[in-house]
């Protein structure tokens, strides 16, 4: 769903420009490092019900060395993986806050809809055997049908 590869992030000292704010300097509690300085894994992919974190090898090629368990109500949040993980304090801005709000949304809507089509998918595998003893039947699996090819996965 989500692959993030932190291996050339530099963090700043402080981050002098925000999108949406003039001469805003905001302090990040760090006053210079990159991902490997920090204790950070090279790359952190994120999936429906949880999130996996690995390196870089020498060939190029992505070792997954450390998954979460998997739990519904999953959201990605940068912010408390970065403070777990790296051995230094780290504060956030605002707008990285605010983001991480719309990706628990868009995460949690995204797992309900799949929740729900594979419940009505179900629901009209059930139903659709009683499609074959009579026309009411066939009527309520068509309609199941389209309910469950409605929902976005």
């Amino acid at each position: 769903m989500i692959q993030l590869d932190v291996r050339r992030i530099n963090l700043q000292g402080s981050l002098d420009v925000i999108p949406g704010a003039l001469n805003v300097n905001i302090s990040t509690g760090v006053t210079q490092a990159n991902a490997q300085e920090l204790g950070l894994s090279d790359f952190y992919t994120s999936h429906m019900w949880n999130y996996c974190s690995g390196n870089v090898t020498s060939g190029g090629s992505w070792d997954i060395q450390r998954c979460t368990a998997a739990k519904s109500g999953y959201t990605f949040d940068v912010e408390s993986i970065v403070d777990a993980e790296s051995t230094r304090e780290i504060t956030f801005p605002d707008s990285v806050k605010k983001v991480q709000k719309g990706i628990n949304i868009v995460q949690k809507v995204m797992a309900a809809c799949y929740v729900l089509g594979a419940v009505s998918t179900g629901a009209c595998f059930i139903v659709g055997w009683f499609g074959l003893l009579s026309r009411w039947g066939s009527c309520i699996t068509t309609v199941i049908a389209d309910v469950s090819s409605s929902i976005p996965p």
